[in-house]
């Protein structure tokens, strides 16, 4: 009896402790679900995400300049029947099925809709637009904004990262995650729209102005507007173009349009007079050195052709230059001397590239050693900017800028600043300016420029407003397009001649010359420059 009592009582209590940890579990279970609930009882729908913002140097922006509407919908009998009512058959086929799921989504609608019960409107920006100016420099990211691909959106993604942001609508929802019907949803900003981002030296008005001056190229090349006393880039065009949204396209086409020609090298051609000008000066040859040219010049066995059959007949260094006259610049280039003239080359940048922002270099173009030039012939072939002789636009803007601005090398820059989150400024820091040039020849020089439009072969070039100066150029580059030899021609120069603020360097591959292909654009540019009040 006894014993069976305390089975009893030890059966009891081992119910009684069992019953009590399964109450505990439950207890334990239920606190968790209910904390789940609770905690999952919203839902968070992304309506916009933007990428920090590029400026031009007036801080107008470059990116985010069109805008379209996003529609957020929580899924209900009530936004159905609506949006069935507002939206034309098409559109509502495109979104009808996603009001059989319970979660939130958003469409694009290419007009303004009311906002009703479940269905809210927003004006978002878009990244790019068809009408997108510079894009070359500027360039493209992937899909998601994440990740700049090529220019400043590539060499300064970490900074364009960093002023990300979010617009987010947060929905209230049942325990079993459907969204509340008639409940407003809370709307969360997460960095949206930061100003924060990258200011670049351009000039959005002069940047439509070369765009639009650029369409009278006839081919592929590039256009390029430098301040001239400082370098900085007010303009940039790269042809052909590419659309942003077929960036397949041109990766699968043989066009390279996503090649930015501004930093890529070619052949110079007798924009090189320039520098040989420079160097026969500096070495107090007298602008009195003549030569008759009568359509050719022998050195040793090989007989150099000028570009004027018949000949310039007596030529200075002045008139040699405005009508480019290659045998008198190869009888120039002999008295110069191989060392002087590579030293003043590669003193105003040829060969070494140029660093226009963080990240982003151009092709350091070419120039042969001293050693290498062993004959005179080698040595003639390059004082009128044949050979080997190879620089990007940037380069020649450089050359150019510093015959223009009293003799000083400015470093071509795209990037004037850097903003974060909160508003604050970090200046770029360009390279100072180095005198390259006395500025008694600089003068020189550019007085043969001037003369080159007014009286040469770049009267083409002549603006309707002031003076301006500059340099043709037919450069060969010992390519076969179709059976013809393929031609870079080239017109760079400055306006306006009596204080030069703008260094403009047009270039067209495969073009007749530099006076029929380059020139009307470049004169285009300065009469849109006058036109609309830059030039002071």
């Amino acid at each position: 009896m006894t014993h069976k009592r305390s089975v009893l009582v030890y059966s009891f209590i081992l119910f009684s402790i069992t019953a009590l940890i399964f109450r505990v579990y439950y207890i334990s279970q239920d606190t968790f679900i209910s904390t789940s609930v609770n905690s999952s009882n919203s839902f968070l729908l992304s309506v916009d995400k933007t990428r920090g913002m590029i400026y031009d140097r007036n801080n107008t922006p470059l990116v985010y300049t069109d805008s379209s509407y996003t529609v957020a919908v929580s899924p209900s009998i009530k936004s159905k029947t609506y949006l069935h009512s507002v939206l034309d058959e098409q559109k509502f086929k495109e979104i009808e099925e996603k009001f059989s799921k319970s979660t939130p989504f958003i469409f694009k609608s290419d007009k303004f809709i009311a906002e009703s019960d479940d269905v809210k409107i927003f004006l978002t920006s878009q990244r790019y637009s068809l009408n997108s100016i510079c894009k070359h420099f500027i360039g493209y990211c992937d899909q998601s904004l994440s990740k700049g691909l090529s220019g400043i959106e590539k060499a300064y993604n970490e900074t364009l990262k960093e002023c990300s942001g979010e617009l987010l609508l947060r929905y209230k929802t049942d325990a079993l995650g459907r969204t509340l019907s008639g409940v407003e949803p809370q709307t969360v900003n997460k960095n949206y729209k930061s100003e924060g981002g990258v200011v670049l030296t351009i000039d959005s008005k002069i940047q439509k102005i070369v765009e639009n001056a650029s369409l009278l190229l006839n081919g592929n090349g590039s256009v390029l507007v430098t301040d001239t006393k400082t370098g900085e880039i007010l303009a940039g065009v790269s042809l052909p173009q590419f659309e942003r949204e077929k960036i397949s396209n041109s990766i699968n086409s043989n066009d390279s349009s996503l090649l930015n020609r501004n930093l890529s090298a070619y052949n110079i051609g007798s924009t090189y007079k320039i520098v040989v000008s420079a160097a026969a000066l500096i070495k107090d040859i007298n602008t009195s050195f003549s030569h008759t040219c009568t359509g050719n010049i022998k050195i040793g066995d090989t007989v150099f052709n000028c570009h004027k059959l018949e000949g310039h007949g007596y030529c200075n260094m002045k008139t040699a230059f405005a009508n480019s006259c290659n045998p008198y610049f190869i009888r120039l280039g002999l008295s110069i001397g191989k060392v002087r003239l590579l030293s003043l080359t590669s003193l105003m940048g040829v060969g070494k590239s140029i660093k226009i922002c963080d990240n982003i270099v151009c092709s350091s173009g070419s120039i042969p050693s001293v050693d290498s030039i062993n004959y005179d012939t080698e040595l003639a072939n390059i004082s009128f900017g044949q050979g080997s002789l190879m620089a990007t636009p940037l380069h020649i803007s450089q050359i150019v800028s510093a015959a223009a601005n009293g003799g000083y090398l400015v470093t071509p820059t795209l990037v004037k600043a850097t903003i974060d989150n909160n508003g604050n400024k970090v200046d770029y820091k360009n390279e100072k300016t180095a005198r390259v040039m006395p500025q008694n020849v600089a003068e020189t020089i550019k007085d043969f420029m001037i003369y080159t439009v007014t009286s040469g072969t770049g009267r083409t070039a002549k603006p309707q407003n002031l003076l301006a100066g500059g340099k043709t150029a037919s450069a060969e580059t010992g390519w076969y397009s179709n059976g013809e030899a393929m031609v870079q021609a080239w017109f760079s120069g400055f306006y306006p001649a009596e204080n030069p603020q703008y260094t403009i360097v047009v270039l067209c591959e495969g073009g007749n010359s530099g006076a029929l292909s380059c020139a009307p654009v470049f004169k285009n540019i300065c009469d849109k420059l006058y036109e609309a009040g830059f030039v002071k």
